[in-house]
């Protein structure tokens, strides 16, 4: 067997090896509860974190504007009618963090009102896939990542920073549930394809 083979054959079964850890962690056969998931990737020595968000959804502006729950912080997408892209299109992705979800609508308020067909869906982090310290800095830094590489897959046209670069950790986010028209899996290891780029 070739050094490449053995390699690849090593980062398969380590892969294999931590996703049994995970799965085993969410039925809480093993004491991994609070604790961060990784996952190896094929590139020597890399680790990966893993985020899931957990979309719910969709929602009317007046629904979100209530949501004052003490949990009621996360990362958001913004859909509804676009002049090129037509209805039902991303229009911007967000985060509230430091703010509830309806806090953080208010301020989105006077453009909102200028759309049409609006729906707003929100996202949690599953229990585990970030450390519940005290300042609550790993969640506010993952809420930060996991919103600025949404925002740089997906491109919302609203958005107006972070659509052609992405300068946080190493991730992988896992979109679950109610997504809309985000992808299901993105992460940091790899590189979308731009309109301007050549498939190869």
């Amino acid at each position: 067997m070739s050094e490449q083979s053995s390699r690849m054959l090593l980062v398969s079964v380590c892969r294999e090896f931590f996703h049994r850890i995970i799965l085993a962690a969410d039925r809480d056969d093993i004491g991994l509860r609070g604790s961060v998931y990784y996952e190896l990737t094929a590139q020597k020595d890399k680790v990966m974190r893993l985020a899931r968000l957990d979309w719910t959804g969709p929602y009317s502006k007046e629904q979100v504007l209530q949501m004052k729950d003490e949990d009621d912080y996360g990362v958001y997408q913004v859909s509804g009618t676009h002049v090129i892209f037509g209805r039902n299109s991303l229009l911007y992705i967000g985060r509230a963090v430091g703010v509830k979800f309806g806090a953080r609508f208010r301020q989105h308020e006077s453009w909102l009102d200028e759309e049409s067909g609006i729906e707003i869906r929100l996202a949690k982090f599953r229990d585990g896939d970030f450390k519940e310290d005290d300042d609550w800095e790993d969640w506010d830094q993952l809420a930060r990542d996991c919103e600025a590489l949404c925002i740089y897959w997906h491109s919302p046209p609203y958005n107006s920073q972070g659509l052609n670069d992405y300068k946080g950790q190493e991730l992988r986010v896992h979109n679950c549930g109610e997504r809309g028209s985000l992808l299901p899996e993105i992460s940091s290891d790899w590189r979308p394809v731009r309109p301007e780029e050549e498939c190869k």
